[in-house]
């Protein structure tokens, strides 16, 4: 008696794996634009819980940007949101969670983190970049600055750009 699978079996076999694997492929490919949407939609709401807590605190609110880990070999970011500006006093994280997000964060003209989004109590938005810089990425507190960026784009607005698996999204941000 032979021993062996007959080619009807091969057949079947081969074709049940090519459609699982045809159907990985095209699930991995919708997630990559499903990470960048959610990036732009979770950033999108730390901003106007960021907003929110400005127009209370008398002395604005901070947002720092900075990449998954000191050395940049993890792709992503941190948000993390300080209540007031760093023009005084070093800040204190607020009992707001860092956002860690896997897909990568740019501004137009200031490039990757680090950088900051500082708020005013009015809503008005300036950035910073380098800025905090990466000596002081492990200490719980950010360190306070002598004066505050005045300067906003021509266009009138930021643009932040969320990157992940060859797709992008872009956030304008108002001055």
């Amino acid at each position: 008696m032979q021993r062996g699978f007959t080619l009807v079996e091969v057949v079947v076999t081969l074709a049940v794996v090519a459609l699982l694997l045809a159907a990985g492929g095209a699930f991995s490919l919708g997630t990559r634009p499903y990470a960048v949407r959610a990036a732009q939609s979770q950033f999108d709401a730390l901003l106007r819980t960021a907003r929110a807590l400005a127009s209370t605190s008398g002395n604005g609110a901070t947002i720092v940007v900075e990449p998954r880990n000191a050395n940049g070999s993890a792709a992503g970011f941190t948000a993390t949101l300080y209540g007031g500006r760093p023009n005084a006093v070093p800040l204190a994280s607020q009992n707001v969670p860092p956002l860690v997000v896997d897909a990568n964060f740019a501004e137009t003209s200031l490039g990757a983190p680090p950088l900051s989004i500082f708020l005013s109590s009015a809503g008005r938005a300036t950035m910073l970049g380098g800025y905090p810089d990466r000596a002081h990425f492990d200490t719980p507190a950010v360190p306070a600055i002598a004066t505050e960026p005045q300067t906003c784009p021509a266009s009138g607005s930021y643009t932040l750009t969320f990157s992940a698996g060859g797709g992008n999204a872009t956030l304008p941000l108002p001055c």
